[in-house]
């Protein structure tokens, strides 16, 4: 592993990348909160612990699948790939630079979602271990999505509006911001093949607020391996 270049394009992408570009990640991080309020309001505060699990993942979600607009944007519009792919540096090593940026990214959104979840009592020392470990497979398994994604499609404006849908459907069909016990068990079985449905079954059993199922954490395990995988082998780096 290139170590120098993964730091490296983490800084860039995150840190330059912040200065630059803050209403996206202002935007990114309130979008999820903005169904924090309305779930809230219309369940009378009994939704809230629904929500702030559900905006955790959402906010994760968005900014991992996001993910595809600059890397379309690198391989298409500045032909950064082009240069890259003539180093020593592996489509492996880029992957985990996108990764590691995306993750500095959600740094701010995420210290704000945990704080609120430590006040009203749903971040156990057990529930914050998990979380973190649930959140870190979302970055990895949702950024391969990303990258497969930019690798697909043939012009980097088309990639926003599949962002978009992806992002949509990430996010409110999976039991995010309602109990996954609401669901059918084959609908919830259809909707595991999502990342985020098997996250949110595990968060909303770690903050105690619908039943434990620990079968979910293993199923996004293997479907973050196996979407990681996807994306190094059925996406091109050389000969682009």
């Amino acid at each position: 592993m290139n170590l120098n270049y993964v730091v490296s394009s983490a800084y860039f992408r995150s840190m330059k990348g912040m200065r630059l570009n803050w209403p996206y990640l202002l935007s990114a991080t309130l979008s999820p909160m903005s169904l924090l309020f309305v779930v809230g309001v219309l369940s009378s505060g009994k939704g809230l612990p629904f929500a702030l699990a559900g905006g955790l993942i959402s906010m994760v979600t968005i900014m991992s699948i996001g993910e595809a607009g600059g890397m379309a944007w690198f391989r298409f519009d500045i032909k950064y790939i082009d240069l890259i792919i003539t180093t020593a540096t592996s489509q492996i090593d880029f992957m985990l630079g996108e990764i590691a940026g995306t993750v500095i990214w959600a740094i701010p959104g995420l210290l704000i979602y945990l704080a609120m979840d430590l006040y009203f009592n749903l971040l156990s020392p057990l529930a914050l271990i998990v979380t973190l470990f649930v959140i870190g497979l979302i970055f990895i398994s949702v950024t391969s999505i990303a990258f497969w994604l930019s690798g697909v499609v043939k012009y980097s404006r088309h990639v926003w509006a599949f962002v978009g849908l992806l992002s949509l459907v990430m996010t409110i069909l999976p039991p995010t911001f309602y109990s996954y016990t609401f669901l059918p068990k084959p609908a919830l079985y259809a909707l595991l093949i999502i990342p985020s449905t098997s996250a949110a079954i595990v968060e909303q059993g770690v903050f105690g607020i619908s039943p434990m199922n620990w079968w979910a954490l293993v199923v996004l395990i293997i479907e973050t391996v196996a979407y990681f995988m996807v994306a190094r082998h059925l996406t091109k780096w050389r000969d682009n």
